[in-house]
Formats: structure tokens, sequence, C-alpha cells
């Protein structure tokens, strides 16, 4: 009879300058079982799948991290990416600058820009993307909502400032 692999969830932790949680030792390299109930907030080993979910739990400037694989029983949190498990490993401590560039990458890869496809300037009907007009910019030669330029309207600077 085959053993099937359990489930691995792979996460962001939060530990203290001892790299403790909860008053539990870990070690980087180090894997652990929890018996018993596996209850978010409550008993089991916790991490977050978003490293900015962990902020929630863990100071910035006062904590280690580390990046986990949770496995066994996974019982996800309600209100944030967190999770409690029945096992957990970890797998390498994060520098609080990794950390860090890690939340600004998820940050933004969550940021979604508008597609201007489509869409075309009023003034000369050129494609959005190609349009010189420049009437709602912060500069330009033509900009009428601007804080600089030749022909600004609502400008700062500008030869023809109003």
């Amino acid at each position: 009879m085959k053993s099937e692999a359990l489930p691995v969830l792979r996460a962001f932790k939060g530990f203290d300058q001892d790299l403790k949680c909860r008053g539990f030792q870990f070690s980087v390299g180090g894997e652990y079982v929890h018996s018993g109930a596996v209850v978010p907030c409550d008993s089991g080993f916790h991490a977050c799948t978003k490293a900015i979910d962990v902020w929630n739990y863990y100071e910035p400037a006062m904590s280690r991290y580390a990046e986990v694989e949770l496995s066994g029983e996974i019982v996800p949190h309600s209100e944030d990416s967190k999770h409690a498990a029945s096992h957990i490993k970890i797998i390498r401590e994060i520098s609080r600058k990794d950390f860090l560039a890690q939340v600004i990458d998820e940050m933004f890869s969550e940021t979604k820009a508008e597609p201007v496809l489509g869409r075309t300037c009023p003034a000369c009907d050129a494609p959005a993307a190609k349009c010189k007009c420049e009437k709602n910019a912060s500069s330009g030669d033509y900009a009428t909502n601007a804080s600089s330029g030749h022909s600004a309207k609502n400008a700062s600077s500008g030869d023809s400032a109003k």
C-alpha cells in the first residue's frame, strides 16, 4: 500500500527575538508535530500565506521571520491568510530586509492598472496611450490641469499660466 504525501502549504511565520512563538521554542530546519485539536488563534502551529499578515501578530521591528511549510491538518483563519496546522517545518529564516521586500512584492502584485485599450483622446482622436495633448497632466506644453507648461490653465508656472 502506497502512502500519500500530506498536502503542504508554504507560508511565513513570525517569532520573538528568541525564535519563540507563544512560548514554544523553534529552530531553523526543525519539524514539529502538534497533537490535539487544530484551531486558529488557539492551538496548532500558525503561519500566514501573505507576509504582510504576519505583521498582524508580530511587530515588524522586534520580530524574526521564517519561510515555513504547514502540513497535516490545516485550518484557515476567517479574517486573513493565517492558518493553523498540525505539522510545521521551519525552512529558512528571512532577514527583516528580505521580509519587507516580500511584503512590498505582494503589495505590488495585488495592484492592478486599468487598461487603456480602446480609449481615444477626445481632442486629437489618437489612442489614449499615444496622445500628446496632456489635458490632465502634471506638466506639458498643452496641459490644462497642470503645475507647469507653456499653455497651462490651472498652473503654478508656465508662459500662459492662469
